[in-house]
């Protein structure tokens, strides 16, 4: 036993130096332009790389959600007139449903950043949202104009009823602040109704604002 060790130990050196050679050797074909193995070492490795991407776009993915959409939306310049989607495309994005609570917030907010920094309406109707076109921006205008004329109207209302009525218990402050609130209220219905008076505007609109004149 004590002959054959020196020997062991000589093959077992031979074997690792010839392991050795053969890890360069490959090492070598692999960056062999046009060799097969470059060819499936390129496609593993562009693979991996693909991956490596996905990953670090789900990690750095922006908070809030909608957000993160919306300026993917810009870039790819698929935020414009006429355009068209399905509300599936905005439950994904999202990462809930349509009838989720959290969906509402999410279009909320994004159709507040649309209007205010990129100038379009989002619109839904049923499964799908859109974009109306340019002209049809004078119609969604138009809608808002006569939400904003009847609330105006019954902001003033509600105003002079509760000033006008014996029961309402109101500290002097109290009293003033609405008074004044009142009167800026009925300003603003006449500049929204395009009456050359404020006058002319209560008569018109509500003759019952006159009664204490």
């Amino acid at each position: 036993m004590g002959v054959l060790r020196p020997n062991f130990r000589a093959r077992h050196g031979e074997a690792r130096q010839w392991r050795g050679q053969a890890w360069l050797g490959m090492a070598w074909l692999i960056t062999q332009p046009g060799n097969g193995l470059r060819s499936f070492h390129d496609t593993k490795m562009n693979e991996m790389n693909k991956q490596l991407a996905v990953n670090n776009d789900t990690a750095l993915l922006r908070l809030p959600l909608w957000k993160s959409f919306l300026d993917g939306l810009r870039q790819r310049g698929e935020l414009s007139y006429g355009a068209t989607w399905d509300v599936s495309v905005f439950e994904s994005a999202f990462r809930c449903k349509a009838d989720d609570e959290q969906f509402d917030f999410q279009v909320l907010a994004m159709r507040q950043e649309v209007e205010e920094n990129d100038g379009f309406y989002l619109h839904q109707s049923g499964s799908k949202f859109y974009i109306p076109t340019a002209a049809e921006h004078e119609d969604v205008a138009r809608v808002f104009e006569t939400k904003l004329k009847r609330y105006s109207r019954r902001a003033v209302s509600i105003r002079h009823a509760t000033l006008t009525n014996d029961t309402a218990n109101l500290t002097d402050e109290e009293r003033r602040k609405m008074e004044n609130g009142h009167a800026r209220a009925a300003i603003r219905l006449a500049l929204l109704c395009r009456q050359r008076s404020v006058e002319e505007a209560l008569r018109k609109h509500n003759p019952k604002l006159l009664s204490d004149a």
